[in-house]
């Protein structure tokens, strides 16, 4: 056995003669130092209580005390990042601050990260621990880091997957939007006496749309929750006056943003079309034509009936994003101003 002191701190220590002229740790302070060369032994060390000595014990004063060895830092990392992936799932995931109707796609994303993270850094943090020879605590820490981060990225890291391919993959298309917002636009006339909403955002606002995802085409190359429908409002769902197929929803500027060329529009009766961007000025064109025809019959019953015409009797004023398209149809109280 080598007995020497540690130049820092004086502790007395003892190795066995193999460590002679190697790097080692001084257990108390931490200093690292070289072992000397082998040198004559006067004999062993007599042990106290029949404690063996060993990497974790020095010999102070003739007496074996156990030291207890600096924990590792990539042990205590490994568990701290897949703590953090748990809070950063359920933060993002819940989305307080309704950042994204997709939160929980990122929540499993960011948690399947820091998992991955925390599994690498536990494996790293056991392995030092290891070489160390005890010079090193943190074996326990590392493992849970090691395990729990690799269980942490295989379960979110999963539901990632099935996210994505639910958001990318089996997304819904245009005309999947257009009919969730008829189902809303008929529950709604059907409590308005007929009357469709002034904006598609009341759909949302009286719950007859669960959220205004719908209200965003996926050709458009916008965040979700961007309204890029337009909606043409002030029609009778229940007059048989206005036919059925009078547009009451289309996409909205630009109107090119769907790469076949087509315009989505939905129908009164519920019918999802597309009109290629070429005929869109004729087909806008023949809808005004539409309207303007039952705004005439309306005036022409309530003059029969001597009350004022139903549905305000006058063309809806188009939004300012509205389809491009000619000039809107002339009110009847514009053409008898004429």
């Amino acid at each position: 056995m080598l007995r020497f002191r540690c130049p820092e701190c004086e502790t007395p220590m003892e190795v066995d003669e193999s460590f002679a002229g190697r790097s080692a740790r001084c257990p108390t302070c931490g200093h690292t130092l070289r072992v000397p060369k082998a040198e004559p032994s006067p004999g062993p060390v007599p042990r106290v209580d029949g404690q063996p000595s060993g990497p974790n014990t020095v010999r102070v004063h003739g007496e074996s005390v156990e030291v207890r060895p600096p924990l590792e830092t990539l042990a205590v990392v490994g568990p701290a990042l897949a703590a953090l992936a748990v809070v950063a799932f359920l933060l993002l995931g819940l989305d307080p601050f309704g950042i994204s109707y997709s939160s929980w796609l990122v929540g499993f994303t960011v948690g399947a990260m820091l998992s991955l993270l925390a599994a690498v850094f536990g494996l790293s943090g056991y392995q030092s621990v290891l070489r160390s020879r005890g010079r090193k605590s943190g074996r326990l820490p590392a493992l849970i880091g090691t395990f729990g981060g690799l269980g942490l990225f295989i379960v979110l890291g999963a539901g990632a997957v099935v996210l994505s391919v639910k958001a990318f993959v089996l997304r819904p298309t245009c005309e999947d939007n257009l009919k969730v917002i008829y189902k809303g636009l008929k529950d709604y006339a059907a409590a308005h006496e007929g009357k469709l909403p002034r904006n598609l955002e009341e759909l949302v606002r009286e719950k007859y749309v669960d959220s205004n995802r719908w209200f965003t085409c996926p050709a458009y190359r916008v965040s979700v929750g961007t309204q890029t429908y337009r909606l043409m409002p002030l029609i009778d769902m229940n007059d048989p006056l206005y036919p059925p197929d009078m547009m009451i929803v289309a996409d909205g500027e630009p109107i090119d943003s769907h790469r076949d060329g087509n315009v989505c529009v939905l129908l009164k009766d519920g019918t999802v079309t597309t009109v290629p961007r070429a005929r869109w000025d004729a087909y806008f064109t023949a809808q005004q034509r539409k309207y303007t025809e039952v705004l005439r019959q309306l005036r022409k019953r309530a003059e029969a009936s001597g009350a004022a015409p139903e549905g305000g009797g006058s063309e809806p004023p188009a939004p300012k994003e509205a389809p491009a398209g000619p000039a809107p149809a002339p009110s009847p109280a514009e053409e008898e101003a004429k």
